[in-house]
């Protein structure tokens, strides 16, 4: 559902005209969740994909040592890993899609892609 939205939601019309499409593959790429980020990039490969963003969502949790980890993301490599187990147990496609978009801003380095309410008041930790 997050594909469908992502669309719709990044191209509004108060934004810069870019054209959005999103696809869904299934593959499983995490052996564990203490895996090391650059591990990660380097199985999916994301320059290798045709998408100019790769978005990964796991439902492993993710921990560096014993701290959880909601997300990673990598501007250089416009790749972002999202343990959707990480965000908790409540209205969790929400904060997942908060999450996504996050990301996105992010990686695009445009703010304005942020999603509504989050402001600059959220920290986005990065790679």
């Amino acid at each position: 559902r997050i594909a469908e939205y992502l669309p719709e939601r990044l191209g509004s019309p108060d934004r810069d005209e870019r054209r959005w499409t999103t696809c869904v593959r299934r593959k499983p790429y995490l052996p564990d969740e203490q895996a090391d980020f650059a591990d990660i990039i380097d199985t999916v490969d994301p320059s290798s994909e045709e998408e100019d963003i790769v978005v990964y969502l796991t439902d492993l949790p993710r921990r560096e040592d014993t701290l959880p980890v909601v997300a990673d993301v990598s501007a250089d490599h416009k790749f972002a890993l999202i343990s959707v187990a990480g965000v908790g147990g409540i209205h969790i496609e929400r904060r997942v899609r908060t999450i996504t978009e996050l990301a996105i801003a992010h990686i695009l380095g445009e703010p304005a892609l942020m999603p509504p309410r989050c402001g600059a008041t959220v920290p986005v930790c990065a790679s």
